[in-house]
């Protein structure tokens, strides 16, 4: 699930970086190529007896987003460039029309909005220009709208036909290097998701074979336990493991049959339960200090839970590596 949440989120940071760097690439082209433009459609509609004045400052307002591009977010530069584009669209068939380059606009700007903001702002994008389109035909089809100027001459008009190529070729250079751009990151990202694919395919096989030891160091140690658990138990000696605090927490089969103490009992056994002289052995076992342990061997009287008289028998203490327990 982690690996999962991190190709996640690397993915999510270079598409972040692919956009970026679509939109301030589109930036740049509309301002390049579009000055050329603005250029042949100021020398074409003065010749109507226009001007584009919304023109220009949407090119100006192009021009910022160019030059302060690092400082405006992805979002902001985007719906900026989407809005000017509707509003150079919707006055473009206003004024000219089917002659003019509005549809290409609004073809271009939903293509641009559904790969930068996503498919839901494509759409909000699309149904914007087919609403404006609509209603601009309904105003034509009414003579609501009419053409201000001698249509013929300007469609005729060889600027006017330098204008379209410019502008065709204009969106059909945006189509391309958003293409390219794409191409480009969808192949890297594809790469590096590949590498580390098989850099976590190494992982997981390296860790599949320490699960795989590690089971078997387990089942080897279980046996282990269980060989000892049978030579313990089938020693005739009573044998005894105890604690720090002198419990009992192990013992064998001998040890039970010769005291009778119940071996499920919930209250754990304490050597001072066992011995009559518990003190002895808790002198030879602490000497004063709790971190030293002696070997004791010794004649001492051993507690049964049925004979109310005690036992002699010879005992052996022997230390364990952080333990202290007995024989």
């Amino acid at each position: 699930m982690k690996s999962d949440n991190v190709k996640n989120e690397y993915v999510r940071n270079e598409l972040l970086k692919l956009k970026t760097t679509l939109i301030n690439s589109l930036l740049i082209v509309v301002a390049v190529l579009g000055l050329p433009s603005l250029i042949v459609a100021i020398i074409s509609l003065r010749s109507a007896n226009m001007f584009p004045y919304v023109s220009l400052i949407s090119y100006f307002l192009i021009l910022m987003l160019v030059i302060f591009s690092k400082k405006i977010s992805l979002e902001v530069k985007t719906i900026v460039f989407i809005a000017i584009g509707l509003i150079l669209g919707t006055r473009s068939l206003i004024n000219q029309g089917l002659i003019g380059d509005g549809l290409l606009y609004y073809l271009i700007l939903g293509v641009i909005s559904s790969i930068l903001l996503g498919t839901v702002p494509g759409i909000i994008v699309m149904l914007i220009s087919i609403v404006s389109a609509c209603i601009i035909a309904f105003l034509y089809h009414n003579a609501t709208l009419g053409y201000s100027f001698d249509i013929v001459p300007f469609a005729e008009s060889l600027s006017t036909w330098f204008s379209l190529i410019l502008m065709t070729f204009l969106f059909s250079s945006i189509t391309i290097i958003f293409s390219g751009r794409i191409n480009s990151y969808l192949f890297k990202i594809f790469d590096s998701l590949s590498s580390r694919s098989n850099s976590l395919n190494a992982a997981n096989q390296k860790l599949a074979e320490e699960i795989e030891q590690r089971k078997s160091f387990e089942i080897s140690l279980k046996n282990t336990a269980k060989t000892f658990k049978n030579i313990f138990n089938s020693i005739n000696d009573a044998i005894i493991i105890f604690d720090e605090d002198n419990n009992i927490v192990e013992a064998n089969n001998a040890f039970y049959e010769f005291t009778g103490q119940e071996k499920d009992s919930k209250k754990p056994l304490n050597l001072s339960d066992l011995f009559e002289n518990y003190d002895q052995i808790k002198a030879s076992i602490f000497r004063g200090n709790i971190e030293t342990f002696s070997f004791y061997k010794n004649e001492i009287n051993l507690k049964t839970r049925h004979d109310q008289n005690s036992i002699p028998v010879e005992i052996t203490l022997i230390p364990f590596p952080g333990e202290q327990s007995g024989t």
